[in-house]
């Protein structure tokens, strides 16, 4: 470094800096959690609004990165600015849910004034981005400046760009995955999202009070690289280079993120797609990108070129050589959940397991990836009166790689490519920056040849090895379980044993191949991967591995759901679905006299997958009176003006990340703003996977925002049908009968092996307006405390099942049943009409009922004291 050497930082003040750093680190990553999740009722939860959330945050990080980098340059003390800028966090953070109150007010009025509900998904999309950049830009602009200001400050005063800002982004990014675990694993499930909120800006204001009063003035001169000093301190890098370094650095940014994305959808695929598990991997891929920003400041560079194409190199052969590993996640998965499933804590287990096999895959890519940003601020650095510049350039190029990697992987690439295809893509674009990078370098002829036979024999070790890579990865049935063969009861030892537990074996019954005759459609959209495979005439619908709807199997909860409400109110005219799956709902929902029925559905690839299942759902997208709308059901509610006569939700199940939202009083509320006079709300509530505290939690929620609730059940009680209004629902026995014999009803709900009217009653099993007495006291499902959504992966990794409606039910529990049951009201009002039922009625309902699974015994006997 030339000039002289300003005195460098005391221990002490050192150390305090540092500490300031690794909180700003783990305060800005919580931010950006709490943030989505304060926007996901008004922007939504779909991979485009969730891109809009996050492109902006990244947009504001790259702006003030620049701006203020700039500025710290001709600013005499630099530790001031930081302070300002955690202070202007800080406050901005508690005040962000009143400012997104006033905004999403703002916002619904004018959308709704505009017809944005009614418009497509990218006009819908530019005033959510409105929305997102007034939110968003202000405190995101502030945090960008945080690590260039830091970085003039330490490289004036201790020397060494790139060891220096290695360092400081290690740090920053070490913060980072704190803050991924502590918001997703302890402050949002434990404080809420307020709580988690104070957390955070308690950070930043540590930040601020670790720098306040230390000393921050500048040298008048110095260097930046002590490494490899230029000819002249004051000269500058000649420009080729630089432009080539910092396209390089904005490769590498948009590697990152699509690397990110990729990684985060084949684990779901493997191990769920739970809030736990996309914490657990962004925590492992952060920690390798604050691992190769350390590394890097212990490697004597003299060629950065040289150091940044190697490593670019090795990341391309690191991610050949996690193929196979890649292929066999699922299977792994698998195991692990027998292997723990038993165990007290095998919850938390799984999750340490996930994350050493994600640690063990990503490390070294990931590591690659943390060495870019250092190298290219000791390339652009020389003189530390231009150390502010020169980060802020470097991070914002970094960053608005990583703009482009969440903006095009997950809305075109992701869904273009696929999996297979992204993380080919990723390998290209890798080499191709190597490969440029290491042309620049001081490497020679004979070993940049090397590179290249490296890079050559890696790829083709790879087809050789892994030839079918991206098939592997589009798992089919048996959601995160091993094959049939295996019983469930038998130890955890035993069924580790068995022979179906081989790879081949798991390979064979689970991984769906394009082509094979099984593979009804195979898609991925920037949701999810959407497979209909068929076994035994049965085509079932898988989301991300997960079976979310069938042709026969899930008919009974499919068409009670609609059947259900549309019996207890006949002069519901407009439907709104929530949740395609199948179509089996909406086509049952257009038997009945309605006049319009929109569905909402987030994921296109699910509206596109619906021509599988036309011979179940009776071609009802086909019908004039449907309309869809691809959307997230919480936005779509707010933004609409249309009325409701019933809507029905069947989102997938509430472990499922994001999808817990739609069970809480916040998003029940808003379908009841939308609900016209006597209108209703039905909702799908397994017992399956799902504990009795959780199924309470619901029905609670629920009752605490529709006075009347009513229930149906399915033919096993794994599935409630939950309806809720606000007036009673008292169908006379004359429309029972009408709606019975519409044409197509009574043949549609032959589908269940119902006998007649008398078996569809039966499965009406609650009436109440008082459901709160009957539920055990406890809280409720918010958005602001999202309980379900933290409880409900571990109840699923556990397989427990509700026992709760059973003791609710009054035919189940032996008590007296009430007169509000449908069956009874029905029968009474035959008894009033002098038409008893007939021999013929009476046997065919009891038999039925003495058919059905055991949970529902009891019901033959409540059925004959009744019928008889």
């Amino acid at each position: 470094m030339d000039g002289a050497r300003a005195r460098p930082e005391g221990g002490g003040q050192r150390a305090r800096i540092l500490l300031a750093v690794l909180c700003s680190g783990l305060a800005g990553l919580m931010h950006e959690v709490i943030a989505s999740k304060l926007l996901a009722p008004l922007v939504g939860a779909s991979a485009h609004a969730q891109a809009v959330v996050l492109g902006t945050f990244m947009l504001g990080l790259a702006l003030g990165a620049v701006f203020f980098g700039r500025r710290v340059d001709r600013s005499a003390r630099p530790l001031r600015l930081f302070l300002a800028l955690e202070l202007g966090v800080a406050l901005y953070a508690l005040l962000l849910p009143l400012l997104v109150g006033l905004a999403g007010a703002a916002y619904v009025a004018l959308a709704g004034a505009a017809g944005i509900a009614e418009a497509s998904v990218a006009l819908r999309l530019l005033p959510r981005l409105l929305l997102a950049s007034v939110l968003l830009l202000p405190p995101t602009f502030l945090m960008g400046g945080t690590l260039p200001v830091l970085s003039r400050h330490l490289v004036g005063s201790a020397g060494g760009t790139r060891r220096t800002v290695g360092g400081l982004y290690a740090l920053n990014s070490l913060g980072a995955v704190l803050g991924a675990g502590l918001a997703g694993l302890w402050a949002l499930p434990a404080l809420g999202v307020q709580g988690a909120l104070f957390l955070t800006a308690g950070l930043n204001l540590l930040a601020a009070a670790l720098v306040f009063g230390l000393r921050g003035e500048q040298p008048a001169s110095g260097g930046g690289e002590e490494e490899e000093p230029p000819p002249a301190a004051a000269a500058p890098l000649e420009a080729r280079r630089r432009r080539a370094a910092l396209l390089a650095l904005g490769a590498s940014g948009f590697v990152a993120l699509f690397a990110e994305l990729v990684f985060l959808r084949i684990f779901a695929l493997a191990f769920g797609s739970s809030t736990f598990s996309f914490t657990v991997m962004l925590m492992c891929f952060v920690a390798g990108i604050s691992l190769g920003a350390g590394l890097v400041t212990r490697l004597a560079v003299r060629d950065p070129f040289r150091v940044f194409g190697i490593g670019q190199l090795v990341l391309v052969l690191s991610l050949l050589a996690a193929a196979p590993a890649v292929s066999r996640l699922g299977y792994w998965g698998g195991l692990a959940r027998i292997a723990l499933g038993e165990s007290a804590a095998g919850f938390e287990l799984f999750q340490l397991f996930e994350a050493a096999l994600g640690l063990g895959l990503l490390l070294v890519p990931t590591a690659c990836l943390g060495l870019t940003f250092p190298l290219v601020s000791g390339i652009l650095v020389r003189r530390v009166e231009g150390a502010g510049r020169g980060v802020g350039l470097a991070y914002a190029w970094n960053t608005g790689g990583n703009l482009l990697g969440v903006a095009l992987g997950s809305l075109v690439l992701l869904p273009g490519l696929g999996l297979g295809g992204s993380y080919h893509l990723i390998l290209v674009v890798a080499a191709l920056t190597g490969a440029a990078l290491l042309g620049l370098s001081s490497v020679g002829t004979p070993g940049k040849l090397a590179a290249l036979a490296l890079l050559l024999a890696g790829g083709g070790l790879h087809l050789a090895l892994d030839r079918d890579f991206a098939d592997p990865l589009r798992l089919a049935r048996g959601h995160l379980r091993l094959s049939e063969p295996v019983d469930p009861k038998a130890p955890a030892a035993e069924r580790l044993r068995h022979p179906s537990t081989s790879f081949e074996r798991w390979r064979e019954h689970f991984v769906a191949r394009p082509g094979t005759p099984d593979v009804v459609f195979l898609e991925e959209d920037a949701h999810q991967v959407v497979l209909v495979s068929e076994r035994a005439g049965n085509r079932t619908l898988f989301l991300n591995t997960k079976p979310d709807a069938s042709s026969h199997v899930d008919l009974d909860t499919q068409l009670l759901l609609a059947h259900g409400p549309l019996f207890l109110h006949p002069g519901a005219r407009r439907v709104m679905v929530i949740g395609h799956g199948s179509g089996v709902t909406a086509g049952a929902a257009l038997l009945h006299p309605v006049e319009a029925v929109e569905i909402v559905e987030i994921s296109p690839a699910v509206i596109r997958a619906d021509a599988a299942f036309a011979g179940a759902n009776g071609g009802v997208l086909s019908d004039p009176r449907v309309r869809v709308v691809i959307d997230d059901a919480q936005s779509h509610l707010r933004l609409g003006e249309e009325r409701y006569d019933l809507v029905i939700s069947e989102p997938t199940n509430p472990w499922v990340a994001g999808v817990a939202a739609l069970f809480t009083r916040d998003f029940f509320e808003a379908v009841r703003a939308r609900l016209a006079p006597g209108g209703a709300f039905a909702l799908w509530l397994q017992t399956y996977e799902q504990s009795d505290e959780n199924a309470a939690l619901v029905l609670r929620t629920l009752a605490a925002v529709f006075p009347r609730i009513e229930v149906f059940v399915d033919h096993d009680l794994s599935n409630l049908v939950v309806i809720g209004s606000a007036e009673p629902l008292r169908p006379t026995a004359a429309e029972l009968e009408a709606s019975f014999a519409r044409p197509g009803v009574a043949a549609d709900l032959a589908r269940m092996q119902l006998p007649g009217l008398l078996a569809f009653l039966s499965h009406h099993r609650l009436s109440t307006g008082e459901l709160a007495a009957l539920l055990p006291e406890g809280p409720i499902n918010t958005l602001g405390r999202e309980r379900l959504e933290w409880d409900a992966p571990r109840r699923q990794f556990q397989q427990e099942s509700s026992t709760l409606f059973e003791r609710l039910d009054p035919l189940l529990a032996g008590r007296r049943a009430t007169p509000e049951l449908l069956l009874d009201r029905y029968l009474a009002a035959r008894a009033a009409q002098g038409r008893p039922l007939s021999f013929e009625e009476v046997e065919r309902t009891l038999g039925y009922a003495r058919r059905l699974p055991a949970q529902h015994r009891p019901l033959s006997a409540a059925l004959a004291a009744r019928l008889r």
